[in-house]
């Protein structure tokens, strides 16, 4: 049995996408149309919260992570002057 290890950003959710979900919802609540910018930043804007929240929470973080196998290890170093600004943390998940 392998183990396989994925790592990821986790978003913080308080900023930006804080001001669209407020954004959407004002749209919402007055009946028009979502502008542009929101359209932009949500794949799917007419999904619930929910949905949005957990489809925006993790950042694909790929091009700062570094895999490297040593001494029958394998070793990964994300480089953190690398990262978006919104990433409020990584998160490593091992399977097997």
């Amino acid at each position: 049995m392998g183990m396989s290890t994925h790592i990821v950003g986790v978003r913080n959710l308080d900023g930006n996408f804080k001001r669209m979900i407020a954004v959407k919802l004002a749209c919402e609540a007055a009946g028009v149309d979502y502008p542009q910018e929101l359209k932009d930043y949500f794949l799917y804007p007419q999904e619930s919260e929910d949905t949005l929240r957990e489809e925006m929470e993790e950042v694909d973080i790929k091009a700062v992570v570094a895999e490297r196998t040593e001494d029958s290890s394998n070793i990964w170093e994300v480089h953190l002057a690398s990262l978006s600004p919104e990433v409020k943390s990584i998160r490593f998940t091992n399977s097997y």
